[in-house]
């Protein structure tokens, strides 16, 4: 486990540089360590801004194996999980083969997935369903849209990671 910083995209930067914090606040830090902080400020790889804390309860972000999705302090999702979210929403908004009804249902699996409850199997079931509905384009597309912020298990089963 360790601390990480992220963009707001979920591209991983680096691991939280050990600065303590009196060090920042009273302004010690050596001339290497702030320019390693401004350094870590945007992404390299699409220019978002850094982030190392929960922007809903600046809490440090931790991850383990793989980056979270939800802030482990105060529950909320991590801005790349909403974003992904956000975005298969839309991608499903602009599908011209499913109905209204249908694209409500779909959209509804989608948080679902993220997630590790009781609800999770339903979810993944009934986006499975959809996702032969849709064909494979679409299929694929969505896929990779909500790839990176799905639980492992669903990873594993659609056969993604």
């Amino acid at each position: 486990m360790f601390e990480a910083i992220y963009c707001e995209n979920g591209h991983f930067i680096a691991s939280k540089p050990e600065i303590p914090d009196y060090m920042i606040r009273s302004g010690a830090m050596d001339k290497r360590f702030h320019d390693e902080l401004k350094r870590l400020s945007f992404c390299t790889k699409c220019g978002s801004p850094s982030v190392c804390v929960c922007p809903s309860c600046n809490a440090s972000i931790v991850a383990e194996d793989e980056r979270p999705s939800y802030c482990g302090s105060c529950g909320k999702q991590y801005p790349w999980t909403q974003l992904a979210l956000d975005a298969a929403k839309e991608y499903t908004d602009e599908l011209e083969s499913l109905s209204e009804e249908d694209k409500t249902k779909l959209k509804e699996t989608f948080s679902d997935l993220t997630v590790e409850t009781a609800k999770t199997p339903l979810a993944e079931s009934r986006f499975t369903k959809f996702l032969v509905k849709i064909g494979p384009p679409a299929a694929s597309a969505l896929t990779k849209i909500l790839g990176d912020v799905m639980t492992s298990e669903i990873k594993r089963t659609l056969g993604l990671g």
